[in-house]
């Protein structure tokens, strides 16, 4: 049974895409669960991290936001999460 703040892995395409975008520095658009409400933000991907077996992204205004929170990236849905 999942924990309520248990990490879930995210899609291998959604890294991809966080991957390319934060290397072009790109401005994105991101649409997030925080806290249990969803929030939408635009903004430079500056790099993501792995803190304590988490993955965050780190915007370039010092914004972090989870990896398995984000709903949206550019319009684009990212449901399946990455088994290796």
């Amino acid at each position: 049974m999942k924990k309520p703040d248990q990490y879930i892995p995210v899609s291998c395409d959604l890294v991809d895409q966080i991957e390319i975008k934060a290397t072009r520095k790109s401005c994105v658009a991101i649409r997030y669960l925080n806290e249990g409400n969803e929030v939408a933000i635009e903004g430079v991907i500056e790099t993501w991290i792995t803190r304590k077996h988490l993955e965050y992204l780190i915007m370039s205004d010092g914004t972090e936001i989870r990896l398995d929170r984000i709903s949206l990236l550019d319009n684009q849905k990212f449901s399946a999460t990455c088994t290796k």
